[in-house]
């Protein structure tokens, strides 16, 4: 029996993470009419696509009860990061 259990993300919106002060992401699919999964992220260098997939990774640490990583400890309490998801 498989027990695995999903979520699938609609939006994101990351705020001081790395060189994100405010940022935010729709992932749902408006040009097709099918759904599908993100397949890629584009952007040019500094554009915060490794701070998406960092605050993705941070999401699915906390929504699995697990650690986080020395690299995600905030050591500086002041802006806090902040990551909101629908």
């Amino acid at each position: 029996m498989n027990t695995t259990k999903y979520i699938r993300l609609a939006s994101m919106t990351i705020d001081n993470i790395k060189n994100i002060e405010h940022g935010r992401i729709n992932f749902i699919n408006t040009r097709k009419d099918y759904k599908s999964s993100l397949l890629g992220i584009y952007g040019q260098n500094g554009s915060g696509k490794t701070a998406l997939i960092d605050a993705i990774s941070i999401l699915k640490l906390l929504l699995t009860g697990q650690k986080l990583p020395s690299q995600f400890v905030i050591i500086s309490i002041y802006p806090l990061p902040l990551i909101r998801v629908n």
